[in-house]
């Protein structure tokens, strides 16, 4: 449905725009001419100021004007001077966009930018001293002096530089030729006042005076240009209409009051007024009481629907703790109260205050007088603003016809009209033949057929917040579409009825909104169309694959199995990659709240694990978390989305993805130096499906978290180097572990130690006691060969001997020499006759066969000295083995490195 009536039949009911002006922060008392340009906001060709008279031809001049915007357009011409032959021979133009002051001059040879502070619904005043001949130019503006050595395009030329006689003046409109060529998108919306235009140049100091308004002197000089006597000096185009004696210099309240003339608790009123980026009304002097009791007034008819005495809130109540009346917004005492008598309610509970704008009976000056009210009470809504902040308008496609930015200002049937920057507005509009047929109506200004109107209306909705609209004669796709206007700044999130809260607070997992809108569509991975997850991110160039950097946590050693050659750990694998063709939403610093639930959907690296000699290793699956890492700055806003959402590249902030395994390796197991031994197990792990052509590996960083100290083994270092396998890029760690050889102290090597001393010991027996002898070192050897068996019981079979081997066999053998060295000397022990005694035979012959009877045989082993001998030899041999096994055992161990310990 298009607009029922003329737009410009239609009633303004509140401030016109320079009552606003009045109101926003000036008061009038009778001082300029104000020429207000373009008086419907619609933008046209033909508005503006035509000068009767021309330039002479000037090398030196000064302009000095104050402007005040209401919208801006492609370019914001105020002054334009146009010859014969250049259309732009003098021109001055705004870009608010680009917060700049523009001067084009002479034939197009100069073009100076000065970077000034620009904002729509404030007073801009300026001066600019120009000198042709020496190529420079000041312009002074609030709080700065700028000098400028000029840029002569044409600066090798003989001709001098100078603006031309015999062309024409417009005021708020550019020409393409004197006269002519106007274009609406280079026009003037706005106001106009306190405009000379001088052939002398100014000082710094008069032109610091016109700013500060003492400009007395300086407007009793004659000027080529000047406001005086206007009407007669210019022709006044279309919707331009000139007010006198508004006095722009005179700082008076500094608050901008709007009424919402739709019946709320006070609860309501707080929350809706911080929606439009305000407060509720809280005047802090008379001044500012008078202004808000003067816009309420307009509303008398509308406000007595919900209170008899037309009352609106105040941002000031009651706290009964303790006894003061407090401001809502900043909860200390208020600095002004207006109650026609001030008591202190004996009341326990918190009371509000209403602002009458009908005038009591007995009041000859009505004066806006404050009440005690129940917070609850239904009255109307009267909120202030300290300086006018655009609300934005999300969710419009680019080549959409309607403004992104408004303003609130002017009223239509008893509501504020949302003013774009531009080309548009929105309305209340109600159908006048149909009174209950009324919705909000965004149009195109001069263009209502270009419209939008929302869907869902009621008395208290508003547009602001999220809101369904039906689109006729735009750009933008579809018929129905949702938008949302917006108040918040910048960081700053809008919740579905339009309150603001932090954007941290965006997807946080918590509640913040009361619609609880913060945490709706929080899904941090967006997949653009056309992606292929079979595909690998693409090539930072053409020489350098996607690199997948990867993290190994060894949270767990949970078995090392010697008997089947087997390691078993719990690990975790982080892979850190990025991929330019995905992009993120909202990320925070912490990844808890960047979790993304599936991986179904992308290209993630498959890491395929190897154990010693590429065997295959199993695996169990524990955890899967998948995140987005903030590591860079967001994309730029896009306000083609409808939520603030913010935005990063996968180019620069990477995907991880990491998993907990329990993985059991093959690991070969080297025992030759059992148990003083350290062994080395091997993981690999690579990207199994893609060669290095594409994907490849790098370690990040390796570590054990988990506790070093196993049953027999400790892990005493990692270490990792780049793998080739297969063609394809990997990484290997090698995990070493020394062993605990504690136990085989205490539970071998001491107890064998001992049985070889005792079976030493039967060395220091008596001789002739060869059965305990013998029978301590038998049983020693016995126990010795029980002990061996037990535990080799327990090791792993090797077709080769462990250091432990040899000192069993070296214990075993020892005790063997020992019994052997016992049963000799005992065999030589019984070899030894005892001395006969025979007859004595005389003569000869009984002398030989005497001697030949008595005579004892030769022994070659004296029992006594060789027992003697072995207990020096044996200890000396077994220190010497011993000196020499843990000699090699010392060195070995020697070699370990426990980097940990580091």
């Amino acid at each position: 449905m298009m607009l029922s009536y003329p737009i410009r039949q239609l009633p303004l009911l509140c401030c016109c725009s320079l009552t606003i002006l009045a109101c926003w922060k000036y008061v009038v008392s009778g001082a300029s001419s104000v020429v207000h340009l373009q008086e419907d906001g619609v933008a046209r060709h033909d508005s503006g100021l035509t000068w009767h008279d021309t330039l002479p031809t000037l090398t030196t001049f000064t302009l000095c004007v104050r402007l005040y915007s209401l919208r801006s357009r492609y370019s914001d011409y105020f002054f334009s001077y146009a010859v014969e032959d250049n259309d732009n021979e003098l021109a001055f133009h705004l870009k608010y966009k680009e917060k700049e002051l523009r001067l084009a001059c002479c034939s197009k040879r100069i073009f100076q930018k000065v970077p000034v502070n620009l904002e729509l619904l404030s007073w801009f005043s300026f001066c600019a001293a120009v000198n042709l001949s020496d190529y420079t130019a000041t312009f002074v503006h609030k709080g700065s002096v700028d000098r400028f050595t000029l840029f002569d395009s044409l600066q090798e030329s003989n001709n001098p530089i100078l603006v031309v006689s015999g062309g024409s003046v417009i005021l708020g409109q550019d020409q393409d030729e004197p006269l002519g060529g106007t274009d609406k998108g280079q026009s003037f919306n706005g106001f106009i006042a306190d405009l000379f235009f001088t052939q002398s140049l100014l000082t710094v100091q008069q032109m610091k005076d016109y700013l500060e308004c003492k400009i007395d002197a300086l407007l009793a000089r004659q000027h080529l240009m000047d406001f005086e006597n206007i009407e007669e000096k210019f022709m006044l185009g279309v919707e331009t209409n000139v007010t006198t004696s508004l006095d722009i210099c005179s700082s008076g309240n500094n608050k901008l009051f709007s009424v919402f003339a739709e019946g709320r608790t006070n609860k309501q009123a707080n929350h809706f007024c911080s929606t439009v980026n305000g407060d509720v009304a809280t005047p802090e002097n008379t001044a500012e009481n008078l202004a808000l009791f003067n816009i309420g007034a307009k509303f008398a008819d509308k406000c007595t629907e919900y209170d008899k005495g037309n009352s609106m809130w105040v941002g000031v109540y009651w706290e009964p703790e303790e006894s003061l009346w407090k401001d809502q917004k900043t909860h200390k005492e208020a600095v002004y109260r207006n109650f026609e008598v001030e008591i202190q309610p004996s009341s326990r509970e918190v009371l509000c205050v209403i602002a009458s704008t009908l005038a009591r009976s007995h009041e000859v000056t009505p004066n806006g007088n404050w009440d005690i009210e129940a917070c609850g009470k239904v009255v109307c809504t009267a909120c202030q603003f300290k300086r006018p902040v655009p609300m934005k308008l999300r969710g419009l496609c680019k080549e959409s016809f309607f403004d992104r930015e408004y303003y609130i200002y002017d009223t239509i049937n008893y509501r504020p009209i949302f003013n774009g920057n531009s080309w548009s507005r929105i309305i209340w509009n109600v159908n006048q033949s149909a009174p209950h047929d009324y919705s909000w109506l965004l149009y195109q200004m001069g263009d209502p057929y270009i419209q939008a109107r929302m869907v869902t209306s009621s008395i208290l909705t508003y547009p602001v917040g999220l809101h369904e609209f039906e689109i006729i004669g735009d750009k933008c796709p579809g018929r129905l579409k949702k938008l949302k206007l917006t108040s918040c700044g910048q960081n700053m999130f809008t919740c579905g009825d339009g309150m603001c809260i932090n954007l941290n607070l965006r997807c946080n997992l918590e509640l913040d909104c009361e619609d609880h809108s913060d945490e709706l569509n929080c899904e941090s991975l967006i997949i653009p169309p056309g992606y292929k997850k079979r595909l690998p991110p693409p090539k930072v160039n053409s020489y350098t694959p996607a690199s997948v950097f990867i993290d190994c946590d060894i949270v767990l050693v949970r078995k090392l199995d010697l008997l089947n050659s087997q390691i078993t750990m719990d690990v975790v694998i982080k892979r850190t990659w990025y991929d330019s063709r995905l992009y993120y939403k909202n990320l925070h610093p912490d990844n808890n709240l960047n979790q993304i639930d599936t991986m179904d959907s992308v290209w993630y690296p498959d890491v395929t694990m190897l154990g010693s000699d590429y065997s295959q290793a199993t695996y169990v699956l524990h955890r899967t978390a998948v995140w987005g890492q903030l590591t860079a700055s967001p994309l730029p806003d896009d306000d083609q989305l409808i939520d603030e959402d913010v935005f990063y590249s996968g180019k620069v902030n990477p995907l991880v993805l990491e998993r907990e395994f329990t993985i059991t390796l093959m690991c070969t197991f080297d025992l030759t130096l059992y148990p003083f031994d350290s062994q080395h197990c091997q993981m690999v792990f690579y990207v199994g499906a893609y060669t290095q052509q594409y994907v490849v590996t790098s370690l990040k960083n390796v570590t054990f978290s988990g506790n070093r100290q196993l049953l027999e083994y400790r892990v005493t270092s990692l270490k990792h180097q780049p793998l080739l396998y297969q063609n394809k890029s990997g990484q290997h760690i090698e995990i070493e572990l020394a062993n605990l050889y504690g136990y085989y102290i205490s539970g071998a090597y001491v107890p064998t130690m001992l049985l070889v001393i005792i079976s030493y010991l039967t060395f220091y027996f008596s001789l002739d006691d060869f059965t305990n002898r013998v029978m301590v070192s038998l049983t020693s050897l016995l126990v010795l060969a029980a002990l061996f068996s037990q535990i080799a019981s327990g090791l792993p079979k090797t077709a080769y001997l462990k250091l432990i081997d040899v000192w069993f066999i070296f214990c075993i053998m020892s005790d063997f020499v020992m019994v052997s060295v016992l049963v000799i000397i005992n065999s030589y022990m019984q070899v030894q006759m005892p001395i006969k005694v025979t007859p004595l035979i005389s003569g000869v012959h009984g002398a030989k066969r005497g001697s030949q009877v008595g005579q004892r045989p030769r022994l070659t082993l004296d029992p006594r000295k060789w027992n003697t001998i072995a207990q020096v030899v044996l200890p000396l041999l077994m220190i010497l083995f011993i000196i020499v096994y843990f000699g090699f055992v010392a060195f070995h161990m020697g070699r370990v490195q426990d980097e940990f310990e580091k």
